[in-house]
């Protein structure tokens, strides 16, 4: 992907991230200079020789020349403590004359590394938060984000499963825990101006668009960026119909809002968690229609909801086969409780019923070898999207 001018458009490091790793390295370097010993320079020897041999000279003179020699009193002790530390100045870290006192840490980076550990928690705390935002919300019992879906006859045949996210924001540190949260489940590449987003889209491999509202554009501030951003997208032709979603602050959403939901916005919000439901119930509703879009491509064949079996769908076949389906919209690893419910129910379908086969329609990347091997042991055939689109065009062939 390429920017202005043919550059490449290069993704922002998550800053405060990238932040914590320069503080690391920092830190260590410092306490590897900390561990060096530490040897005086050339002039620092000169003064110390000088400094010793002054002593030294008062000394000899002090005690052994002067009347009533030899005297031993505070003086001659003074000077003896000069010869003997005068080696080790270099590496004093207190010194102290006339009641004034400096004095300097030796191992000050272990108080800079406490506080580190207490910010890296913290960072640590927050970025759950907004995974936690983003993986737990439940596929059935969740509060609906209120978006359009598209009708199943609107739906291309191949579904936006959420793989490329395009983010615009010219301040993308500001989203740097979203952004880290979506990456665990999508590519997001970030620009941060309409020119950039616009020729991203046209290079085509956008799955959902996100973008702010109001944004700095060459130099000058844009209150309506983002409206004018979905206009221009709009009048793609042909038509792309990405879906696109805005998060932005309160004022902007307030301002702004209205306007964008009439221009198409799946969802104009300031709540992560928000904005996190819409792209999820988005990548179902999607999914789902282009099953149904899929099923319809076979002569004689016929997809129903599963209604009070309990199931999403039912897909009867020319050839009298019937496939239960459950369609989950887990974007990383579910529960293992949430994930033997929806096993389970397909399982007692089948015990309600005579279906040849049980399907449970997942990511490949959400499910580990344990949740592979239950799903197994019970009879339930975990499908991808492309696995689904190869079996169903495998089934038109032949009918």
């Amino acid at each position: 992907m390429t920017g202005r001018s043919g550059e490449p458009i290069r993704e922002p490091s998550s800053g405060i991230t990238d932040l914590l790793e320069r503080a690391r390295a920092a830190i260590a370097d410092l306490q590897k200079t900390s561990t060096e010993p530490s040897r005086p320079g050339a002039l620092a020897c000169l003064v110390i020789v000088i400094v010793a041999s002054l002593a030294i000279a008062g000394l000899l003179v002090h005690t052994f020349f002067e009347t009533e020699s030899p005297k031993i009193d505070a003086t001659s002790v003074a000077l003896l403590a000069v010869i003997l530390i005068a080696p080790f100045v270099h590496r004093l870290r207190a010194l102290e004359l006339g009641g004034a006192k400096a004095q300097w840490q030796e191992n000050a980076t272990t108080g800079i590394t406490q506080v580190l550990t207490i910010i890296e928690l913290q960072h640590q705390t927050i970025d759950r938060i907004y995974r936690d935002g983003l993986s737990g919300l439940s596929d059935r019992d969740g509060e609906s984000s209120g978006i359009n879906t598209p009708a199943a006859g609107n739906t291309p045949p191949v579904p936006r499963t959420l793989r490329d996210i395009l983010w615009v924001d010219d301040h993308p540190v500001n989203n740097s825990y979203e952004l880290d949260a979506l990456r665990t489940i999508a590519n997001v590449t970030v620009v941060t101006d309409t020119r950039q987003a616009l020729q991203a889209l046209r290079a085509g491999n956008v799955d959902a668009l996100i973008s702010d509202i109001s944004r700095d554009e060459d130099e000058h501030h844009v209150p309506d960026a983002g409206l004018r951003l979905l206009r221009l997208v709009n009048e793609f032709s042909p038509p792309q119909g990405t879906p696109t979603f805005f998060y932005a602050g309160p004022p902007a959403v307030e301002q702004y809002g209205l306007a964008l939901e009439k221009e198409g916005a799946l969802v104009v919000t300031s709540s992560y968690r928000e904005l996190f439901r819409a792209l999820r119930d988005y990548e179902i509703s999607t999914t789902s229609a282009a099953v149904r879009d899929m099923v319809s491509r076979i002569p004689d064949a016929s997809i129903t909801e599963g209604g009070e079996r309990g199931i999403d769908y039912v897909v009867r076949l020319p050839s009298g086969r019937r496939i239960d389906l459950e369609v989950a919209s887990w974007v990383t690893r579910p529960q293992m409780a949430a994930f033997a419910d929806r096993v389970e129910r397909l399982v007692a379908a089948r015990d309600k019923g005579d279906a040849d086969a049980s399907w449970l329609l997942v990511r490949n990347e959400v499910i580990d070898e344990r949740r592979r091997e239950f799903a197994m042991e019970r009879g339930v055939t975990l499908m991808s999207v492309d696995a689904v689109r190869a079996e169903l065009a495998n089934i038109r062939q032949q009918s």
